[in-house]
């Protein structure tokens, strides 16, 4: 005996309703496109690049010595998710538009190779030595 459509579809839906958010989530999904334009993927690309060096900087701050208390920790993570939405907003995406981006370079190969090729071709230029 099989489990029900209709159970199936809740065992799917109950983890992502369990999280704070995840109803918006859900009911804020649009479907990926097939391809991404260069433009948006290019944006996508600095954003990428930018929340990198973001989280590196961040992470060195949490493993200092004085930021090992529970506040200065809780601080410095604040300061990295509320610099991250303003980096994605800088560089002209919502957060809606940086999930489906990363959906669809992570299930698409072929997206996934001009991110790649984009993100080799900034770093190169700008003198990075890579994204995050």
């Amino acid at each position: 005996m099989g489990v029900r459509p209709r159970h199936r579809l809740l065992a799917l839906l109950l983890p992502a309703l369990a999280f704070p958010g995840g109803a918006r989530a859900l009911q804020a999904q649009e479907p990926p496109p097939a391809t991404v334009t260069v433009e948006q993927m290019t944006a996508y690309a600095r954003a990428y690049i930018a929340t990198g060096e973001l989280r590196d900087s961040i992470h060195a701050q949490l493993a200092q010595p004085r930021n090992k208390t529970v506040e200065a920790q809780q601080h410095l993570r604040e300061r990295m998710r509320e610099r991250t939405a303003q980096i994605v907003q800088e560089h002209g995406l919502t957060d809606v538009a940086w999930r489906r981006i990363t959906f669809v370079i992570s299930t698409d190969t072929a997206q996934r190779k001009v991110f790649d090729e984009i993100v080799a071709g900034l770093t190169a230029r700008e003198g990075r030595g890579g994204g995050g």
